[in-house]
């Protein structure tokens, strides 16, 4: 069998899979931590508003501070509701 110079210990590849989890879970831990009540109902507000937006909008919409009364959130809504035609209508 070959040796290139390389040697990767079982040790090295455990300590390296250790270190992804940990970054994992404290990543999750992080996002768990800095989400709020304030920010699940803004979501919940712009879903009401906004039934056609989707789903991943809607969280970044809530992330970025849109309320459902913002002018902002009225002209996302729009340009969705156009995207959506032009696809169901294949224009």
């Amino acid at each position: 069998m070959r040796n290139y110079g390389t040697s990767i210990s079982l040790y090295d590849l455990v300590a390296e899979s250790a270190n992804k989890t940990r970054v994992s879970i404290d990543s999750y831990n992080q996002g768990a931590k800095d989400s709020s009540p304030e920010l699940a109902q803004r979501i919940v507000n712009l879903a009401t508003a906004y039934p056609n937006m989707p789903n991943e909008l809607l969280v970044y919409a809530g992330l970025s501070g849109l309320e459902a009364e913002d002018d902002l959130a009225l002209q996302l809504a729009n340009r969705v509701q156009e995207k959506l035609y032009k696809k169901i209508h294949k224009i």
